[in-house]
């Protein structure tokens, strides 16, 4: 089930964004990161002309946001913001590939019910229709946070805090 939704949120999600995109839609962030990564892919690390300078800088000057860098390795096979907003997708509902692990019981309606209220929840879909926001990444990353703390593995605990606190600088104040 947790397979099945994952696949049709995802899809449905990647074509609104991908609809709002061709309509001339899609926010300004999306243009940012797009730029970030097309100069990335060009030599000139992390840099932007868009943003609040009107001259080129490094997008480090505006957020400490290094986990972005995963989004790269898709974006250099197929340079196309298309590209972005479908990994954007994949990563909002990813925790629905995470929620049979991290959550153990016996219930199968409350598997469910759980998945269903994730699969539901509108503000996922807000984040992702509207614009490109790598910081997302955060929210898988605290779920397999949540899980190795549970758990009490002190290194998968260390790893996902510290790429949670690598998503961007404002995630610090989740943990404090």
């Amino acid at each position: 089930v947790s397979i099945l939704l994952f696949i049709i949120t995802t899809y449905f999600l990647s074509e609104r964004s991908i609809t709002k995109y061709y309509a001339l839609n899609s926010g300004i962030d999306l243009a940012i990161f797009e730029n970030v990564f097309y100069n990335t892919l060009q030599g000139n690390f992390l840099f932007t002309s868009l943003g609040p300078f009107d001259a080129p800088h490094s997008y480090l000057a505006d957020h400490l946001n290094l986990t972005m860098l995963l989004f790269l390795p898709a974006y250099y096979f197929y340079p196309d913001p298309k590209t972005l907003l479908i990994q954007q997708s994949v990563i909002l509902f990813s925790p629905l590939l995470i929620f049979p692990i991290l959550f153990k019981t016996k219930y199968y309606f409350s598997k469910l019910s759980f998945l269903l209220l994730y699969a539901l929840y509108l503000p996922l879909y807000w984040i992702g229709i509207f614009d490109f926001h790598p910081e997302v990444l955060f929210i898988p990353f605290f779920f397999l946070f949540y899980y190795f703390y549970s758990n009490e593995n002190l290194i998968g605990t260390i790893i996902f805090l510290l790429l949670c606190l690598l998503t961007k600088e404002e995630i610090s104040f989740v943990f404090i």
